[in-house]
């Protein structure tokens, strides 16, 4: 089977480096418990350029698992979150909505009190009210290269799969 997806790899790259660029020290990885391939791929992939940036990640990345998912688990993550997390990487936009939203009622906001970065780029995240810097996955083109494989795979069914990995910006 043939699939198609972002390049989670490379958006946990782009993450990590904006966040040291913003000076954080602390860092923390949000995501559901259990987590899509996507989101597993992006935590892993997280951690390994905190390490290869030389971030003790033992020490300065907590792993945020939420039981609940998109916003309701981001405000609940929100809520157990160490106030002295700098910069947070979410699995998805929709918990990073939810986390944003839980540590405004804690007080604290961002970018003034920490970092916040979201994966997919949904309408919500260009809303006023959160602003969000997220990663953009397009899914439009993510589904137009998936459709083009279909004939040939169709013609084609033994070979062995073949991954296709879009960019991440």
């Amino acid at each position: 089977v043939d699939y198609v997806c972002s390049d989670n790899a490379a958006g946990a790259e782009l993450a990590a480096d904006q966040l040291l660029r913003s000076g954080c020290q602390r860092f923390g990885w949000l995501n559901h418990h259990p987590s899509t391939w996507a989101g597993r791929m992006r935590g892993e992939a997280f951690g390994r350029a905190l390490q290869t940036r030389g971030v003790d990640v033992e020490r300065h990345l907590a792993i945020l698992a939420c039981q609940q998912e998109g916003y309701a688990g981001g405000l609940q993550a929100a809520a157990l979150a160490d106030e002295a997390l700098e910069g947070i990487f979410c699995a998805n936009a929709q918990l990073a909505c939810g986390f944003l939203d839980g540590m405004r009622q804690r007080g604290r906001e961002a970018p003034a009190d920490f970092q916040l970065i979201g994966f997919d780029n949904t309408p919500t995240t260009a809303q006023y009210s959160y602003q969000l810097t997220t990663l953009h996955q397009d899914v439009a083109a993510i589904a137009r290269q998936a459709l083009a494989r279909l004939p040939e795979r169709a013609a084609h069914p033994s070979p062995p799969s073949r991954p296709k990995i879009g960019t991440a910006r």
